[in-house]
């Protein structure tokens, strides 16, 4: 079985930071015949509409047998930073959006539903797939902070489209939200650990003269490298993925 991960640089990876790594690590135990081939398609601050753009090319060429997609996240950033105070942060995010990533309008809640509708019905044409849609895990340093509030929106677009498509629902925004409200300790302490990952990487671009831009850095590790600040956060992100 061919399993295809469509997605963003939660799926792509940073520092080796990735669900995959822990999903791989559970197929490769898998002692039954047949096998399971999982194929990663994310890539960093990609949105909805990129997904569109490269379906043909990152999933249907490889005839899957299921796809997951799991974005979300730079959607609602994009659409966060045009309703925000114009500080360093957001106006260096959206111009990474408008000239890294070729937005010139925001992904708003219903353009994302819009999105997944295109992409899902584009998958369900071209190959006999299943279809998993994830909902967004979580968007910011603070589990109660704005950009929370309106990643809820998106969650709300995924459920909204797999019920209509048919597709399966891995509800991971709802399974972070449970855990929050069962044990209130793993909000805070969640909180805490990705405050301090943007903390780290305030004062690296500082050291290094970047600035506070919020694109995130491509950078890979090499000999005697550390792990970075965006593969930090991304580490939690993705153990929390993967262990839900």
């Amino acid at each position: 079985m061919r399993v295809v991960f469509l997605g963003d640089s939660l799926t792509e990876g940073m520092d080796g930071a990735s669900y995959l790594r822990a999903l791989g690590a559970l197929v490769a135990s898998d002692q039954r015949p047949g096998g399971v081939t999982l194929i990663n398609a994310g890539r960093g601050g990609d949105t909805v509409l990129h997904l569109i753009r490269r379906v043909a090319r990152d999933v249907v060429s490889h005839a899957p047998d299921w796809v997951v997609i799991f974005v979300g996240v730079n959607d609602c950033r994009t659409w966060y930073v045009r309703r925000s105070f114009p500080t360093r942060a957001n106006l260096g995010s959206g111009y990474y959006f408008l000239r890294r990533k070729g937005l010139w309008r925001a992904v708003t809640p219903r353009r994302y539903g819009d999105g997944l509708r295109t992409l899902v019905d584009a998958l369900q044409a071209r190959t006999s797939a299943r279809i998993a849609l994830c909902t967004p895990a979580t968007a910011s340093e603070a589990l109660d902070a704005r950009a929370e509030r309106m990643l809820d929106c998106y969650a709300a677009q995924v459920r909204e489209v797999a019920r209509e498509r048919d597709c399966a629902l891995i509800d991971i925004r709802a399974a972070f939200q449970a855990a929050e409200e069962a044990f209130p300790e793993f909000g805070f302490e969640l909180a805490d650990v990705l405050s301090r990952a943007v903390y780290v990487r305030r004062q690296h671009r500082r050291r290094d003269g970047r600035g506070l831009s919020g694109s995130r850095s491509r950078d890979r590790l090499g000999p005697g490298q550390a792990v970075t600040s965006d593969g930090l956060g991304h580490r939690v992100r993705s153990c929390c993925v993967a262990a839900g």
